[in-house]
């Protein structure tokens, strides 16, 4: 039997990217829960009830989802024989579908902040609509909780890296999927939208100023570096992020 400390991934460099997500339109990240006093409410933080949370997993869906569209064209389904980016950079099913080979980047989940302007919830009604006479079913009126525009979330991610993964180009594969989070111009929103009711227009959002930092773990001072490091705070991303014009470029700090 091989000794656990044998079955090492084999990390020879781990890459930090952090940057802050900004709601250009109104969205609504939920929970499913129906004790509450709106129908369809927020998915809200267990410690902290009164920040919105967008979880790791949603972040990481859209991204892969991006990334997918952009290699094989909108509608195509992963091949599921690893050799997409997304399927490298985020995990798949190893042949024969036997074995799950994990995913290489971590995805944190994001609390949120609310817009410098204005209220920061929104309450919004609807009514089911009958498929085939296209008219207001009887009884069901809803209200829907969602985020303003201008909220903004804190993004964190890991990549880790073997020396074959940096062969294959798994950074640019990463670099790649956040570029869907940009905005091609200022004032406008990137091509990734998340939560319900994309096809409507909510959910759509940009990152700017994204940070980067790298750590070799073949090297004993940057193992030291990377055991005292902190993604950037809050008020440090969102000073930064002020300061710059919307950007692909990703801002490396070696």
């Amino acid at each position: 039997m091989t000794p656990q400390w044998l079955k090492s991934r084999n990390v020879i460099e781990r890459v930090y990217i952090a940057g802050m997500l900004t709601l250009t339109t109104p969205a609504h990240f939920g929970n499913g829960d129906t004790d509450s006093l709106t129908d369809i409410p927020l998915l809200r933080d267990s410690v902290d009830p009164t920040r919105p949370l967008l979880t790791g997993a949603s972040i990481a869906g859209a991204l892969r989802n991006y990334l997918r569209e952009w290699q094989l064209g909108y509608g195509r389904a992963e091949q599921q024989n690893g050799q997409t980016w997304a399927e490298k950079l985020f995990g798949h099913l190893d042949e024969p579908n036997e074995a799950t080979v994990e995913s290489w980047l971590m995805v944190d989940d994001a609390l949120g902040l609310p817009p410098e302007k204005g209220a920061s919830i929104e309450i919004r009604d609807g009514v089911t609509i009958d498929p085939k006479t296209r008219t207001a079913e009887d009884g069901k009126k809803y209200d829907i909780e969602l985020l303003a525009a201008g909220t903004r979330f804190p993004l964190h991610f890991e990549l880790w890296l073997t020396e074959e993964q940096k062969n294959e180009g798994l950074l640019d594969a990463l670099v790649l999927a956040l570029q869907g989070f940009e905005a091609a111009e200022p004032g406008s929103s990137g091509e990734i939208r998340l939560g319900m009711r994309k096809r409507r227009g909510f959910g759509r959002c940009r990152v700017a100023g994204w940070q980067i930092k790298r750590f070799e773990m073949t090297s004993p001072a940057k193992i030291v570096d990377w055991l005292n490091y902190d993604f950037p705070s809050e008020q440090e991303l969102s000073a930064y992020t002020d300061t710059l014009p919307e950007s692909t470029t990703l801002i490396t700090d070696e």
